[in-house]
Formats: structure tokens, sequence, C-alpha cells
């Protein structure tokens, strides 16, 4: 091989490292967005085949999704932000007026704790009440200014999710074209994405939702203040592992039979215990071990990792990289390593 030919060749290779560097560059920023219309599209796919059988046309049958995603997700939150930020100044001035020390001063008897304790039991709660609400201001604030940025993510979310349903058949055959896997493992890779996705998605996400919006009936049925923005922490809260929503139905509960409300917190933690048991011992752990086919400790750190390293979207991002691994490790185990790319 002539030095010309060698030289082109390394010439070629940096060009095409360069312009891989500067597409990483440009899609970094909006990476989360793109990956969060590609599961919207995930979501929505069945609707979008179930309403192309009726119109007959791709692109009307695309906008159409996007007009549900719209109703269900964005105007939703068009309407409730202003309850839940005046809920959210309600409640911290709510926390400001709670006395810790004097409850635990009725409920443990006298000379169980001593004063020094209870001074230092006080100081660190006003503490850490101050940063929590310094936090939630400094993270409002910047959500307000950087509110443009996040309608311009939106939107790129919607353009992803519009392109991914209407050529989602040339984006399968594209990626099966430059794949280097062989078909068989091709297969095997699609049935752990589809299997985690729906696991996570289902099991995770949408239990939480639905689990957290029955929650949030039992606060307003029962009378619990701020009930709203309740129900938004305790969907969220839902959605991280380890926590649950007891974190928040349970101080709920309390706070009515400490105010005197005993029947009502008392009904309140019953209702929640029965939709915990049901919805949450049931669905989520049929969709995340037996859908998923993931073990529970494996999708649990994928989730946790996931969650540090992509934010909300590590919830499915997570998972599905370790359930990959897994799928190379499987076949590294059976000496069958070699046969994924033939």
């Amino acid at each position: 091989m002539s030095s010309e030919i060698k030289l082109r060749r390394y010439l070629s290779i940096i060009i095409i490292l360069c312009l891989i560097a500067l597409v990483v560059l440009i899609l970094k920023p909006i990476f989360l967005a793109i990956v969060t219309g590609l599961i919207l599209a995930y979501m929505f796919h069945p609707v979008y085949k179930r309403i192309l059988s009726f119109v007959k046309e791709k692109n009307t049958s695309a906008f159409i999704i996007i007009f549900i995603v719209f109703l269900i997700i964005f105007l939703p939150f068009w309407f409730l932000f202003p309850i839940i930020i005046k809920q959210m100044f309600n409640f911290f001035l709510y926390l400001q007026t709670i006395d810790l020390v004097a409850f635990l001063r009725h409920l443990f008897p006298a000379g169980v704790f001593n004063e020094i304790f209870y001074t230092n039991l006080s100081a660190s709660l006003s503490g850490f009440i101050g940063k929590l609400a310094s936090g939630i201001s400094a993270s409002f604030s910047s959500f307000i200014i950087n509110l443009p940025n996040s309608m311009l993510q939106a939107l790129i979310t919607l353009f992803a999710l519009f392109y991914s349903l209407k050529d989602s058949q040339k984006f399968g055959e594209y990626v099966k074209s430059i794949s280097p896997f062989s078909e068989k493992t091709e297969q095997r890779l699609m049935s752990e994405f589809k299997n985690i996705t729906r696991s996570v998605v289902y099991g995770s996400i949408l239990t939480s939702v639905i689990m957290g919006v029955l929650i949030g009936i039992g606060f307003f049925v029962f009378s619990v203040p701020n009930a709203l923005l309740l129900t938004m922490i305790a969907i969220v809260a839902g959605m991280l592992p380890i926590l649950g929503m007891w974190m928040v139905w349970l101080p709920a509960s309390i706070y009515l039979i400490s105010g005197d409300h005993v029947a009502q917190g008392a009904l309140l933690a019953v209702y929640s215990l029965i939709i915990t048991f049901v919805i949450d011992g049931m669905f989520r752990a049929y969709y995340l071990s037996k859908v998923g086919k993931m073990h529970g400790a494996i999708a649990l750190i994928g989730m946790i990792g996931g969650l540090f390293a992509f934010g909300v979207l590590g919830f499915i991002i997570g998972p599905l990289i370790l359930s990959y691994l897994l799928v190379l490790f499987e076949a590294y185990r059976h000496k069958e390593l070699s046969n994924l790319f033939n």
C-alpha cells in the first residue's frame, strides 16, 4: 500500500471522527428531548397504527397523536402549574409553623431526651426547612429563566415524536441496514428493548401515575390541605426506587390524626395501603419481573444509576443499557460471542 493511499485513509478517518465529534456537540443539548420523543413514539405507536387504519394517511395520523399528547401532557401542565405553585407556597408557610419539638415532647415521656437534643433538633429542622425553601425557590427561578429553552425542548420532542411515528418503518429498516449484529441477535435485542421499555414505562411510570392519581383522590376526599401538590409529589415519589408513595400519604394521615381528624386519617391510611398493595404490589411487580424478564435488583440498579446519569429518563435508559449488556454477557458465558456478528 502506497504512502499516498495510507495518507488518504488516515485523513478520511480523521474527518469522520471530527464529524462524529461535531454531531455529538450538536445533539448533546437536545439529546434528552429527542429520546423523550422516541419514548413517546413507542408508547403511542399502537394508537397511531389504529388511527392510521382509519385515516389512511401518515402525516394526519401523526398530527392526531401530537394533538393527543398535547392534551394529555402539556395542556394540564399549563393550567395546573399556577395552582401547584400557590399550594407549594402555602405548604412551605405551613412547614414553618410546625413545632416538631413540641410534638416529640408530647409523644415521648419526660427525660427520654435532654434539652440539648431538643435544641439541636430545632436548629437542624429550621436549617433544613430554610435550605429546602431556598432550593425550591432557586429551582423555580431557574425554570422561569429557562422557560424559552424548555419550550424549545418541548418543540423538539414533538418533532421527534412526529417523525418517529411517520417514518417508523423506514427508521427500523435503516437501523437494521447499519447494524453490525446478526439477524438473530437483532431480534433478541429488539425483544429485550420492547420488554424492558414496556416493563419500565407501564410498570414504573404509568403505574405510579395511576396510583398517584388514586391516592390524590383520597387526599381530596379526606380534605388533606394542598392535595394537588401532594398528588404530584406522590407521583414523582412513586417513580423513585426505594422511596415510594408512603412518604407522602403516611405524613398526610399523621397530620389528619394529630389535628383531631382521627377517622379521616385512619381511613386515608387504609385506603392508601389498599391502593399500594393492589397496584404497586401486583401490577408493578408483574411488569418489572414477568414482562421485562429482568431481575428486580438489576432493574432497580439500572433505574437508580440511570436517574443520576440521565435524569428522569434514566428510569428507562438505565435498565435498557443493562439489558443490552446482559445480552453480551450471556453470549460470552455460553461461548457464543462470535455469533453476535455473524
